[in-house]
């Protein structure tokens, strides 16, 4: 545990030191889906690398698999930044949270339930999607400060998300 601290918190300041100036090559080129994909190239074999970490030392051993979660991690968030620097262009600013949320919410969802797998109710949260595109083309159009009836629209559409997610796990386990 004091190995993975360690490495954790080298990574962090790996990213903390070197983010802020991916920022700025990502605000003065323009071009943020090549980094975004030269990231995910690096981080995709050395997380299929991690495979080949055993418990007893054998494999890659302890250092390598220290090495590849910190290589993992540092373009994970590497690859954030310019992520995040596309925002701006995907969303209005006033649903720029609101969109990366719901994107991560949704992904993570799908992945979980594509990872478990047991039945097709696991999917019943899907059928939130439509609400959520609904709600976030009525925001847009709205100034911020007619925005508390949608803002409570989206906390009925959270809860039914949450909702239909969890009677999915239910239904669909094991």
């Amino acid at each position: 545990q004091a190995l993975l601290g360690f490495g954790s918190s080298l990574s962090g300041g790996i990213i903390a030191v070197l983010a802020p100036f991916l920022g700025a090559i990502s605000d003065k080129s323009g071009r943020r889906k090549p980094w975004i994909v030269a990231f995910v190239l690096v981080m995709t074999p050395a997380i299929f690398m991690l495979w080949f970490a055993t418990p007893d030392g054998g494999g890659i051993g302890i250092w390598g698999a220290l090495g590849l979660m910190m290589i993992v991690s540092i373009c994970f968030e590497f690859g954030a930044v310019f992520h995040n620097a596309m925002l701006p262009s995907i969303a209005p600013v006033k649903l720029i949270g609101y969109a990366s949320g719901l994107a991560l919410a949704l992904v993570t969802a799908l992945s979980y339930s594509i990872i478990n797998y047991h039945s097709p109710f696991q999917f019943l949260f899907l059928l939130t999607t439509p609400v959520f595109f609904h709600i976030g083309l009525s925001v847009s159009k709205k100034p911020a400060e007619e925005l508390d009836p949608y803002l409570k629209r989206m906390a009925l559409g959270t809860l039914m998300f949450v909702i239909l997610f969890g009677v999915g796990e239910l239904v669909g386990g094991r």
